[in-house]
Order: structure tokens, then C-alpha cells, then sequence
């Protein structure tokens, strides 16, 4: 049973993502097929409401792009026809128009069962965003449903229902640890690091992430907002933009990743948002390590950068504004260039670890008792540091309930 369960999951997560895109016309449909062609999907065409609605009976697919204005049957009897449907009905679908964009007009395509309105001309970066946001939560929907199936079909009592729905939310930490890097794979490129990594539930909205790209190693260490599923979600969102930015725009400058970020998330979740504003965001520190020049650059979006040196240490200060709704658009965020050397330490973390109750009189550990601990731990090895860190946090917490995620980086950057 257990072996059956992951075999599904790995199935869910290696898929490819199945787009149906619906116009009558052929050059929009086209247009909407290039945005997305050099991408995971599997991408079917229907010209038509009832041809669209014939490939949705026999295929099963993950986000439809559906036009509105069509002859015969336009795109809203199209929505409501699938939303009524057991089986379509979970399909997330977006509308692409050239019509009137107006409050009334806009909640007669939500009441339809649209889960988002995009207008024509579209905008590729808005589009694929928002595709890919959709089907992934559509992939974890599914898994979760297939869950439920099984938890349905195999349990009678509300012990094994509870204890079923305790075992798929472990999964859906396998879906989420899916997205972040294995320390064996840092370690590959910085031998000396680690990462402490201790989610306040099962999953968790911090996340790090890492990649090479252009000769420079690209660090992040992100702290979302909430924790639990709706931080698990926004972990996901915000480790699919780092992805888009650094893969798709080349971007390697850790302020222009943040500037993107934060464009890219105002965009994502404010667009012809009907319902009203969405405020959650993240806070993420960005280091990119040039590996032949050894010149180390950072930027910060609420979290600093704590140098550790021989003589002492150096908080580097990130930007007061985390990547949100309340981030001015015009805000630039700043591109520090950090001096070190290979006798240096970098650590970046996110505020679960010095926001934590506990001690003898139950208060916060704190950003200045973190950094003296940080010193402390200098001198050992980087494993050793690690266990020496999660030991004084658990010492710290006691019997007191952990309040947030917790994240801690370090690494030698000239130890390759």
C-alpha cells in the first residue's frame, strides 16, 4: 500500500502539464501555443465550445485557456458546462478576451467557473506565470484527491480517516521537498555548508533554493508568508518565479531577481483580482558567487546577510521592503558586492529561529543572541555547526510550541 502510494505521487509530480487551449480563431491560437511551447506541456488545440468540450470528455488535462468570444457556444456556457461536470469541474480555467474587462462583466466569467481573466493582446510573462501556478495546484488537488480515494476506500473509522489524512499531508511534504535542492547537490559545489531546515508543521512556507547558472551559484533563502499548506503554496509560487527568472530572463544580479520577484508577484496575484487585494508575499536574501572571480553579491528583501570573520562579523542590511503587495512598483532594490575572503563564513536565515519563545522566561531568542551563537560555532565543521545549532534551538524551545518555520544557511564559499 505504501509502495503503491509514492508510485502515484512520483506519477503526479513527472508528468507532463496538459494544456488545452480553445479559440476559434487560428492565429490566437497559435499565439497562445508559442507563449508555452518550450515548456513542460503538452498543449491540444479546439477551435470551437463543442469541440472543446468533446477533448475535455476524453482527455485529462491540468489548465484550460479558454477564449470567450466564440460562435455557437461562447466560452461562458463552455465554463459552466465543465464546472457542472464531476469530472471537469476541478479543472482550472482561463479566460483570454478582448471584451470589456468591467467589474460585471468579470463576475458573470467567475460565476461561469473561471479561476482568472487574462486580456488580449496577452501578456506572455503574465500568461505563463499564471499557467503554471494553476496546473501546479491543480497536480497537488489531484493528488490529494487520489489520496482521499484511497483514504475512502481503505478506512471505515475515524481513527484510520484521521490518521490517513495526517499520512497525505506527509506527501504533500514529499511534493514540497520536491522543489528544494538536496544538500548533496550544494555540496557538490560548496563542500563546506549546510542547511538546517525545520518546518513549524509538517510543511512550511520557508524554502531555499540554488542553482549555476553562467559560471555564477545562485543562493536563496526565502521566508513566505503564513506557514502550514497556504505557506507550503506560497513557497511553491515563489520557488517556480526564481526558476522563470533565472532560467528564462538570464538574470544572475541578486536586486534584479528581487525587482522581478516582486513585479512578477504583484502581477500574479493582483491582476483583474475581482475579490480584492492579495498581501501575502515573502522576505528572501540572494547571493550569487561568481566562481571564478570569487566576487560574492548579495541582496535582501527583509533578510540580511551575516558575514562570520576571524576577527569578527559584518550584518550586511537588506532592504526594508520584503517582495508584496505594499512593496512600491518603483522600488529598486540594493545590490550589495561583499568582500570576503577564504577564511569567511556566510549564513543566511530567515526570522523562525530568533522569533522563537522559550529559555527560562519564555522569551525570543533573538536577532543578537543568534548572531553571538553564529560566532560561537566558528570553529567546528559545518555538520557540526548544524547539529550544534539545532541542538541550542530545541534547548531553547523546551515544551514551548515552535511558532514559525525555521531556515539557517551556511557555507564557506571558497571551499569548492
Amino acid at each position: 500500500m505504501e509502495e503503491s502510494r509514492n508510485q502515484s505521487q512520483d506519477q503526479i509530480l513527472n508528468e507532463m502539464v496538459s494544456v488545452l487551449i480553445v479559440d476559434d480563431r487560428i492565429e490566437n491560437l497559435i499565439a497562445a501555443e508559442a507563449v508555452l511551447k518550450n515548456r513542460n506541456y503538452k498543449i491540444d488545440r479546439a477551435d470551437s465550445g463543442y469541440k472543446a468540450i468533446q477533448m475535455v470528455a476524453i482527455n485529462d488535462y491540468d489548465c484550460i485557456l479558454l477564449d470567450v468570444q466564440m460562435p455557437e457556444m461562447d466560452g461562458f456556457e463552455v465554463a459552466e458546462i465543465l464546472s457542472a461536470n464531476e469530472k471537469t469541474k476541478d479543472i482550472p480555467i482561463i479566460f483570454l478576451t478582448a471584451l470589456s474587462t468591467e467589474k460585471e462583466f468579470m463576475m458573470k466569467g467567475y460565476k461561469s467557473g473561471a479561476v482568472e481573466y487574462l486580456s488580449k493582446p496577452l501578456d506572455s510573462d503574465i500568461l505563463k506565470i499564471k499557467v503554471e501556478t494553476f496546473a501546479q495546484i491543480n497536480k497537488q488537488k489531484k493528488f490529494i484527491k487520489n489520496a482521499q480515494k484511497e483514504l475512502h476506500k481503505t478506512n471505515s473509522s475515524l481513527e484510520a480517516y484521521t490518521s490517513q489524512v495526517n499520512s497525505s499531508i506527509r506527501y504533500a511534504k514529499n511534493i514540497q521537498n520536491a522543489i528544494l535542492p538536496s544538500e548533496e547537490i550544494i555540496k557538490r559545489v560548496f563542500s563546506e555548508s549546510f542547511v538546517f531546515y525545520k518546518p513549524c508543521h509538517i510543511v512550511g512556507g520557508d524554502f531555499y533554493w540554488f542553482t549555476i547558472k553562467s559560471g555564477k551559484a545562485l543562493l536563496a533563502c526565502v521566508d513566505c508568508t503564513g506557514h502550514g499548506v497556504p505557506g507550503a503554496l506560497m513557497s511553491m509560487i515563489g520557488s517556480n518565479m526564481l526558476k522563470n527568472i533565472v532560467e528564462e530572463k538570464n538574470l544572475t544580479n541578486p536586486a534584479a531577481i528581487l525587482d522581478e520577484m516582486n513585479r512578477k508577484l504583484r502581477t500574479t496575484f493582483n491582476h483583474n483580482n475581482v475579490g480584492g487585494i492579495i498581501v501575502d508575499g515573502m522576505e528572501a536574501a540572494i547571493c550569487s558567487f561568481d566562481l571564478d572571480s570569487k566576487e560574492l553579491q548579495y541582496a535582501g528583501a527583509g533578510r540580511p546577510l551575516l558575514v562570520i570573520r576571524k576577527d569578527g562579523h559584518e550584518v550586511v542590511k537588506a532592504d526594508n521592503y520584503g517582495i508584496s503587495h505594499y512593496t512600491p512598483p518603483q522600488h529598486k532594490f540594493t545590490n550589495h558586492v561583499v568582500n570576503i575572503s577564504e577564511d569567511d563564513y556566510i549564513y543566511m536565515f530567515t526570522d523562525g529561529y530568533t522569533d522563537q519563545f522559550g529559555g527560562e522566561k519564555g522569551k525570543r531568542f533573538m536577532k543578537s543572541k543568534f548572531v553571538d551563537l553564529i560566532n560561537s560555532v566558528r570553529v567546528l565543521e559545518m555538520k557540526e555547526q548544524a547539529a550544534f545549532i539545532e541542538k541550542t534551538f530545541d534547548a531553547w524551545k523546551g515544551d514551548v510550541d515552535q511558532v514559525d518555520d525555521v531556515l539557517v544557511m551556511g557555507f564557506n564559499l571558497f571551499k569548492i
